[in-house]
């Protein structure tokens, strides 16, 4: 029965990923993670490396406040527990929307996420993680434009 516990906190802590970066909910998208987190955008070696959770949520808050909308979608959760760590892969589909004179208003990117996260005594947590996007269409554009606004 703890399995299915843990599997499930493990999944809400996940889509409060999303649900924090889509209803712009920053305190809801800062409790998800351990004080100190290792992020990485693309690959292991992209993105800040380990920041704290504060900064952190500052730079996604920066970065995608600017679209006018955007939809984080996860599936295909694989969660391997060990004890009070787990690491997942999780597949993704985010759409951001931002409406511009210089294109398609939607950026769309796809792949999977890898999270490791740890058991703390407010829930799990993820301590890091990486997207690795496999596919984008759109407006690669949005970003620089949504970062503008």
């Amino acid at each position: 029965m703890q399995e299915l516990t843990d599997r499930s906190a493990i999944m809400d802590t996940i889509n409060n990923y999303a649900f924090g970066i889509d209803l712009r909910d920053w305190d809801l998208f800062r409790s998800i993670f351990t004080d100190d987190i290792e992020a990485h955008i693309g690959s292991p070696e992209d993105g800040p490396g380990t920041v704290t959770a504060d900064a952190w949520t500052d730079i996604v808050r920066k970065g995608l406040s600017g679209y006018k909308g955007t939809q984080h979608m996860f599936s295909n959760y694989r969660i391997d527990l060990d004890g009070d760590r787990a690491s997942t892969v999780v597949y993704f589909q985010a759409t951001h929307f931002l409406p511009n004179d210089q294109g398609d208003n939607h950026w769309t990117l796809a792949g999977y996420y890898n999270h490791d996260l740890v058991r703390t005594s407010g829930g799990w947590k993820i301590k890091s993680y990486t997207l690795n996007t496999v596919w984008t269409e759109g407006n690669r554009a949005l970003g620089t434009l949504a970062a503008e606004q």
